[in-house]
């Protein structure tokens, strides 16, 4: 019995330190106080959401293009101009309605050495031929604020 008394008193000793301390706990922040794409957050029509665009190899004369899914709708870009190869960053960009079956079109930005600069890649389906006369099944076109447009043919992994 006496064992007994005692293992009640721990019990309510335990029970009285488990308390909140400091008062209440403060409310949660609102989840529609925060803009869905700030600070690169995904909006709630993109949850899940996964680019058509797995992989990408690509590129014209003196220059190549690889782009890879890195989950989403975000991708790992690499531009090789010449002897200058820059990382880069895009996201996949779906048109609401307008765009053509076999188009894409992701928008982001290259890291150069001298300076981020703004990158459009857009993607369409169809026979396209290089200088060497091979037939690729996609054409590419990569915009780089600053540079020129760069046109080629590629191959998209699905």
């Amino acid at each position: 019995m006496r064992g007994c008394r005692f293992a009640l008193v721990l019990a309510i000793l335990a029970a009285a330190g488990c308390g909140s301390r400091g008062g209440d706990p403060a409310p949660p922040a609102p989840l529609a106080s925060v803009p869905a794409a700030e600070h690169g957050k995904l909006g709630t029509d993109q949850v899940g959401v996964l680019s058509p665009v797995a992989a990408f190899e690509g590129g014209g004369a003196d220059w190549r293009i690889e782009i890879r899914a890195d989950g989403g709708l975000r991708h790992g870009v690499r531009l090789q101009r010449g002897a200058t190869g820059d990382p880069g960053s895009a996201r996949y960009r779906p048109a609401a309605g307008t765009a053509a079956p076999g188009e894409h079109r992701l928008e982001g930005t290259l890291y150069t050495a001298s300076g981020d600069r703004a990158m459009r890649i857009e993607l369409q389906r169809g026979e396209c031929r290089d200088a060497a006369a091979h037939t690729w099944p996609w054409r590419v076109r990569v915009e780089v604020d600053g540079l020129p447009s760069l046109h080629g043919c590629g191959e998209l992994a699905q």
